[in-house]
């Protein structure tokens, strides 16, 4: 398998296809903010005064920060949301130092300096691109695994483990079980519950993911912020007789904890979705990986 020198990510993120930024008065309604991102399809968005960015408002400040009182919330000035502590970096910082950054912080976006002026926007969809093409043969070659048997060969045992020469990556440590990369707890909801009976847990569990089941075994669909974000704000109003089943995504793909973490990185660039969710043999759902747990277990790789 191969080994790819740590040396390789030791480029400048200008090298990379960032996306520009666009920026909103601080004083502009959440609404605007809303539509800016979804009309530009970004999960983030910048907030200056007088040219000067002074806050960042991203899809889980939209989420969490969400009153309960829908007209007042959209109405409200953006600056009651926003994330005041804005991280940034040059554009001169390395691959491998951003990695780091956005993996220690769990970071899903990070403004970029050019010239000294906040210009582009990174994701951890910039980076996972970056890690695919690094990896031709133990990621990119791998490619997607959508419709899967519980009987097949496309699993790692696991006993599986492999040990990493000083100053470089092995590409074996992308054919490890799921089960061994960090996981989360998955927070499961009736699949008649509302929309406003999905944001509050959400908020209460401080989670950006629920997933809809029937009976508690059946997985029937994800809704994200992300989704909140594109179908409900703006467009619907949040209460208890609007069903949250009306805008999650149904049968959101999924794999096996023995499956390897190949797949889920190409199954979510593939997909554009940050988490995917683990099942049982019986295909019942049982956990989470998200994107930014993968960007971490890399650069835990890149800082020893």
């Amino acid at each position: 398998m191969e080994d790819v020198g740590k040396d390789r990510f030791e480029v400048p993120i200008s090298s990379l296809p960032l996306n520009a930024v666009k920026m909103l008065p601080v004083s502009s309604k959440i609404s605007d903010v809303i539509h800016l991102m979804q009309k530009e399809g970004f999960g983030s968005s910048l907030l200056e005064d007088q040219g000067r960015p002074v806050g960042i408002v991203t899809e889980r400040d939209l989420v969490m920060k969400y009153t309960g009182h829908y007209q007042e919330f959209l109405e409200s000035e953006v600056s009651t949301i926003m994330t005041t502590k804005l991280i940034s970096i040059q554009d001169s910082v390395t691959v491998r130092e951003c990695m780091i950054l956005m993996g220690t912080k769990r970071i899903r976006h990070l403004p970029v300096e050019v010239d000294g002026q906040i210009s582009k926007m990174i994701s951890v969809n910039d980076l996972l691109k970056f890690i695919i093409d690094k990896f031709p043969v133990a990621v990119k070659s791998m490619g997607t695994l959508k419709n899967w048997s519980v009987n097949e060969v496309h699993v790692q045992d696991e006993n599986f483990s492999f040990q990493q020469k000083t100053g470089q990556i092995s590409g074996n440590m992308f054919l490890v079980p799921l089960k061994k990369v960090v996981t989360r707890d998955l927070i499961k909801m009736d699949i008649k519950s509302s929309i406003s009976e999905v944001i509050m847990k959400m908020q209460k569990l401080r989670n950006g993911m629920v997933v809809l089941t029937q009976h508690e075994t059946i997985l029937k669909g994800i809704i994200t912020e992300r989704d909140i974000l594109k179908k409900v704000f703006g467009k619907q109003e949040i209460n208890n007789n609007v069903l949250a089943k009306n805008y999650m995504t149904p049968n959101p793909d999924t794999l096996l904890e023995k499956h390897v973490l190949s797949y889920a990185i190409n199954n979510m660039y593939q997909g554009k979705y940050r988490n995917i969710i683990l099942v049982d043999e019986e295909r019942i759902p049982v956990s989470y990986v998200a994107l930014v747990d993968i960007i971490k277990a890399v650069s835990d790789k890149l800082s020893t």
